[in-house]
């Protein structure tokens, strides 16, 4: 029974790697103030840009462009002392390509808020903007693009979208499932140790070579399971930290 809960939890594992790849793509920003801008063709992005550094809130916002049925170009446009800082500092990646489980490539692209005023198409295209700083700044920030600019918008106050807590609790479950069936197979091996035990056997010896041959096979898993997935695409922030959740499983497992 010893092996068949290392290919448990193989499969396990394999199935929620599958499963961060498909909340890996969906790039959401609900954490974010959001808003929305009416009359797009008139608004100066540079004015604004100013009046959100005078609030200490750094503003971005996001263009997709649909190359083909399965590749979509991502464009995060900020100002040039932000740029590439949403993707690394923000989102926790490098520009380039992320992919989903059935193939679909995004293409991650910097642009500068330079080249969105100077260009009406793509101005008209950002309908939504996203706000980087405290709270207040970016309640004061929303205040001021009011009553400075007259600008008609939109808030969306951030959110903690239930879709970036699922990884966390879907991993969690499959831990649960591999320590029940841990507890199964020490069960069935209890009455051969206690017969060992009772042959002079030291308990803490197979205690010790239980857990460490469980943390290496895991280990081995689980670093298998992560490494293929960053072969095939890069991990947001959010869902390479998931994988912290490895240690309080281990350490159950010693329990």
């Amino acid at each position: 029974m010893k092996l068949s809960k290392y290919i448990a939890a193989l499969i396990l594992l394999s199935i929620f790697t599958v499963i961060n790849i498909f909340f890996n793509s969906s790039l959401l920003f609900t954490d974010l103030h959001n808003i929305r801008l009416e009359n797009r063709e008139s608004i100066n992005v540079i004015e604004m840009d100013n009046i959100a550094k005078k609030n200490n809130v750094k503003i971005f916002t996001c263009v997709h462009h649909r190359i083909s049925i399965k590749k979509e170009e991502i464009i995060i446009y900020s100002d040039s002392e932000n740029y590439g800082s949403v993707w690394d500092g923000y989102l926790g990646i490098k520009p380039g390509i992320i992919k989903n489980p059935m193939g679909s490539e995004y293409q991650l692209l910097d642009g500068t808020l330079d080249e969105l005023n100077n260009d009406m198409k793509l101005k008209i295209g950002a309908e939504n903007w996203y706000l980087i700083g405290t709270e207040p700044n970016c309640k004061s920030f929303i205040l001021d693009l009011k009553n400075m600019l007259d600008y008609e918008l939109k808030d969306t106050p951030p959110q903690n979208e239930i879709v970036s807590f699922l990884p966390y609790v879907i991993l969690s479950f499959v831990f649960i499932l591999i320590l029940l069936y841990n507890y199964l197979d020490s069960s069935f091996l209890k009455k051969e140790i206690t017969i060992r035990i009772l042959n002079g056997e030291s308990s803490l010896k197979h205690y010790l070579i239980f857990c460490i041959t469980d943390t290496i096979v895991y280990s081995l898993i689980f670093l298998s399971c992560i490494f293929s997935q960053s072969l095939y695409t890069q991990l947001l922030k959010n869902n390479r930290y998931v994988y912290l959740l490895f240690i309080p499983f281990i350490a159950i497992n010693w329990i």
